[in-house]
């Protein structure tokens, strides 16, 4: 896996959603969720396919320009466990 550490979702059709870079994880044990500053949940997928936008929780008003924090767990079908990592993206546009 590899997760990218900036996105821009501004509508020029370029790096508008964020989402980890996975190669042969399993869609059955998959979590990705993306977090404010002060730890608020925003965005939360168990799709492997299902990156985010850039909205607050229900897409109608995007977040502002800052750094969030992101936790992904995702198991390849080559292993027999998951591995749970976090890191941080910033958004900016």
């Amino acid at each position: 896996y590899w997760v990218p550490n900036s996105f821009s979702p501004n509508n020029d059709d370029l790096n508008e959603v964020f989402m980890p870079v996975l190669n042969a994880a399993d869609p059955n044990d998959y979590h990705f969720a993306i977090f404010d500053r002060w730890g608020t949940k925003i965005f939360e997928t168990n799709d492997v396919n299902k990156g985010w936008n850039g909205t607050y929780p229900g897409g109608t008003h995007y977040v502002k320009d800052d750094a969030y924090v992101w936790r992904l767990r995702v198991k390849s079908i080559n292993e027999f466990e998951p591995v749970e990592v976090s890191g941080s993206v910033i958004v900016f546009r």
